[in-house]
């Protein structure tokens, strides 16, 4: 589907999504906090980081900080393809704009 990475035949094992998040900054507007939240597509186990803290619920609310930000998900294979999209909205459900972002993907070695 659109905004979504597929990977098929994803096994059992944890996938580490690190992304990036480059947000907007507004003239005089240092250290400013976009407030929002995520929507999250996806029908597997997952964990979401934001800036090294573990976001409770980010489908109700997540903070964004001017300027770079690192998303961290945390997704739990179930042993076919594996599904997953994030998107990033304002409080209100619109769209939040001007974000840039870059995603890296990993296989979790289990230990």
């Amino acid at each position: 589907g659109e905004g979504t990475l597929t990977i098929s035949a994803a096994g059992c094992n944890p996938w580490f999504l690190s992304c990036f998040v480059q947000a907007p900054d507004k003239e005089g507007a240092a250290g400013q906090l976009h407030r929002g939240r995520l929507r999250i597509n996806t029908s597997v186990p997952y964990e979401i980081y934001l800036n090294g803290a573990l976001v409770a619920e980010p489908e109700r609310e997540l903070t964004l900080q001017t300027g770079l930000n690192r998303l961290i998900a945390i997704v739990h294979g179930t042993g076919g393809d594996l599904t997953f999209g994030l998107t990033f909205l304002n409080g209100d459900g619109t769209y939040m704009k001007g974000l840039e972002y870059r995603l890296t993907l990993d296989e979790v070695e289990p230990k």
